[in-house]
């Protein structure tokens, strides 16, 4: 009898799939950091704001994305990405931003860039990696963790850096809503800070956790403050004190980027792969 090729759907994936899927991503751990470390903080829920979706040929799963205000998408295997990118191109409300690995992005926009809207921007984003034993040592600086009492200083050092690196500001989009998830996030012990006589000159934040590595966001030090190297000694403490936390670090950092992915490589970080992000315009709701 003739052996047919197994047919390909996209399934819903729900927190019955938790385990396979979380298992499915560890192949990968660096590159699916973030999607992993959700996983384990949220369980692998769907609700309005996020839907977790796959692509499996029979009982395989070649592919795992998760849609909320962007789309992640793991997919190894080439095949399993033009499925996904056609199932979120026919999703009410679309969500026009993805950012994944870059051979990932440039497979997937070949297909959702048939719904015709204005990019407003399309990064490149190299990954780097630091281990235990390849930190550079630096002079130590006063970093801790960020008090809760500090959430509104935070906030707006948070939100200015996302307005430099994508002219989104949260601060002034969701106001005190903002401030509460920041708040959240500090008594998770999860943004760490250099504050000199009550001013913060430097954050950082450990976003996601997982037992292969954690990665850094948020890495900020305000322009007033630069070339000081308040950002050199802060990182460097930083990643002494996070190593107490995870066995390895990651960050992600826009190419161009140069005074940053100085600062990375003189403490240590290696480049390990490249991200792609592209933001296109919110199509106009009907």
């Amino acid at each position: 009898m003739e052996n047919k090729a197994a047919v390909g759907e996209i399934v819903r994936l729900t927190s019955a799939d938790q385990a396979s899927v979380y298992a499915f991503l560890a192949a990968s751990p660096i590159e699916n950091v973030m999607l992993m470390g959700l996983i384990l903080e949220e369980g692998l829920q769907n609700h309005i704001y996020r839907e977790w979706i796959g692509y499996r040929e029979g009982k395989r799963l070649l592919a795992v994305a998760c849609i909320s205000g962007d789309i992640s998408i793991y997919a190894p295997e080439e095949r399993a990405i033009a499925p996904i990118a056609e199932y979120a191109l026919r999703r009410v409300p679309l969500v026009p931003r993805i950012i994944s690995r870059k051979e990932t992005v440039d497979r997937f926009f070949e297909v959702f860039k048939r719904v015709d809207l204005p990019v407003l921007f399309d990064r490149h984003q190299l990954v780097y990696t630091l281990d235990p034993g390849q930190l550079i040592q630096r002079a130590s600086a006063p970093v801790r963790p960020a008090r809760v009492d500090e959430a509104l200083q935070v906030a707006r050092l948070a939100s200015a850096m996302s307005y430099e690196e994508i002219q989104m500001d949260p601060l002034a989009d969701h106001g005190q809503g903002y401030v509460q998830l920041i708040e959240d996030r500090i008594r998770r012990q999860r943004y760490f800070v250099l504050e000199e006589q009550g001013v913060l000159k430097f954050q950082v934040q450990l976003n996601s956790i997982t037992p292969y590595a954690g990665q850094i966001t948020g890495v900020y030090t305000p322009p007033e403050f630069r070339g000081q190297g308040y950002g050199t000694r802060g990182m460097a403490e930083f990643c002494r004190l996070a190593f107490t936390i995870v066995p390895r670090l990651c960050l992600f950092v826009n190419d161009f980027n140069l005074p940053a992915r100085k600062v990375y490589e003189h403490l240590g970080f290696r480049q390990c792969m490249e991200y792609r992000a592209i933001f296109m315009q919110e199509p106009i709701q009907a």
